[in-house]
């Protein structure tokens, strides 16, 4: 009996232990494209950062990660003169894994690179 109970508990534990994810995202731009004076240099740019925590310790906080990937995406697509970010848009994954045990930051950042006429 023992035995049978001793399985079941090793099952539904396994079966628990499991991860999920949690999505968010914000778009946040300070660049004002309310006149026909810019041209879409290129659009959908983007960036990635990741960090990851073992009960809580370790990676970056959230903001550094953030940061991070706007520096990645600002590195694989610098800004020349007259040109500037718009249309941002920041998306966030959080994987939990083991009971949150570990869990997992994603950010990507992606925008669109628009250049204004002089």
């Amino acid at each position: 009996m023992k035995t049978k109970h001793l399985f079941f508990l090793l099952v539904v534990s396994i079966s628990l232990t499991s991860c999920f994810a949690v999505h968010s995202g914000m778009m946040n731009s300070s660049t004002a494209l309310n006149q026909a004076n810019f041209i879409y240099v290129k659009k959908n740019v983007q960036g990635k950062a990741t960090a990851a925590y073992f009960l809580g310790i370790g990676g970056l906080k959230v903001n550094a990660v953030v940061q991070s990937a706007k520096e990645d995406l600002l590195k694989a697509n610098p800004l020349k003169a007259n040109q500037a970010l718009a249309n941002v848009v920041v998306d966030v994954k959080v994987s939990n894994t083991f009971f949150g045990i570990i869990n997992t930051y994603n950010c990507f950042v992606s925008a669109d690179i628009v250049e204004f006429n002089r």
